[in-house]
């Protein structure tokens, strides 16, 4: 059993058809629970507190229960439902008797033949002229609610479990140039969109920014024309290096693609991660020839940078946000920087 304050006001009204039952019991209390008795009269009962005897039994119990409610007036819980569901509920009665406010609780057990899951309300009360305090209930069937909750937990543990088993295969069948590129020196896309994850799931459990820097190496025709290029495989080279050098020991650095690299910078929000992905655009070196010869003409990189929680609310989304950022700078004619826009829902925004 769970107890948590709870309000009367805050009970979701029963439709205006359901009139609470009449009586003396009902009028007694009436003033002291009007927010129940309007529009939850048909789940309400009240008890006397010295006793346990049911005063007054809403009609709704016949449903809860298949019990005539006159048939319970006068009985306790005990003689009614038997020992053990009475001690669990004695005790929440027990619970309100010495607080002001109404207390809900959770009861679940066996009754004839089947499960019971219900949500009770209780309060301590004390009419005007009636020398017994009284405890009033209200009653709400929760059993579908808290089937259909608990068939949600287990459907994403179920999603979790076909995630881990994909991963699984994923990783038994990657080849050795996608957990590292042997060209470049950096982890290819497999180990490096886990690192993604990993840090996400790690920053969203502190509460602490991260950012990633997606990075496009620009195509040879935006170099000046007749200026010999690198090939690809010196062209990765040359930018593995300048992510090993450019870059902190904290961060994590991968090719993603033939001409696509990143970088995730842990414990870091959008303007750090924007400066120094801006200084490593800048600092573009002119590039030595591999042979002896002319110069070759420098490489320049398009840039997008997302950050979390600032422009995304999951890994996916965040790979999203910096990739449209990405896509902005390489629209502006290549070597520029583009950052992520806020993000707004789900969709990041751009």
């Amino acid at each position: 059993m769970s107890s948590t304050p709870a309000h009367p006001a805050d009970a979701v009204a029963a439709p205006p058809s359901e009139a609470p039952p009449t009586g003396q019991a009902w009028r007694d209390v009436a003033p002291l629970w009007p927010g129940l008795l309007a529009g939850h009269g048909q789940a309400l009962a009240v008890k006397d507190a010295a006793t346990g005897r049911y005063r007054a039994i809403g009609p709704a119990w016949q449903t809860l229960f298949g019990l005539d409610p006159a048939d319970c007036l006068g009985r306790t819980d005990a003689e009614i439902f038997g020992g053990a569901v009475a001690a669990a509920w004695r005790a929440a009665d027990q619970m309100v008797l010495d607080r002001a406010d109404a207390v809900a609780s959770d009861h679940a057990f066996e009754w004839r033949g089947q499960w019971r899951e219900l949500s009770v309300t209780r309060q301590g009360a004390q009419p005007d002229g009636v020398a017994q305090r009284q405890i009033l209930s209200h009653w709400v069937d929760v059993r579908a609610q808290r089937q259909q909750a608990r068939q949600l937990v287990e459907a994403l543990a179920a999603l979790q479990q076909a995630r881990e088993a994909a991963d699984a295969v994923r990783q038994d069948s990657a080849t050795a140039d996608d957990l590292r590129d042997p060209v470049s020196g950096l982890p290819g896309r497999v180990p490096f969109l886990d690192q993604l994850r990993r840090e996400f799931d790690l920053s969203a459990r502190e509460g602490r920014e991260m950012s990633l820097v997606l990075l496009e190496v620009d195509p040879p025709e935006a170099a000046d024309p007749g200026v010999p290029v690198l090939s690809s495989d010196e062209v990765a080279r040359e930018v593995g290096n300048w992510l090993r050098t450019g870059t902190r020991a904290m961060d994590a650095t991968g090719r993603l693609g033939p001409t696509r690299y990143a970088i995730l910078l842990s414990g870091a929000g959008l303007p750090i991660a924007a400066r120094r992905a801006e200084a490593l655009r800048a600092a573009r070196q002119p590039v030595a020839a591999p042979v002896p010869g002319p110069t070759v003409a420098p490489l320049t990189l398009s840039i997008g940078v997302a950050s979390y929680p600032l422009s995304a609310d999951s890994p996916e989304g965040l790979l999203q946000s910096a990739e449209q950022a990405l896509l902005r700078a390489r629209a502006r004619g290549g070597n520029q920087m583009a950052l992520a826009g806020l993000s707004l829902g789900d969709q990041p925004q751009s």
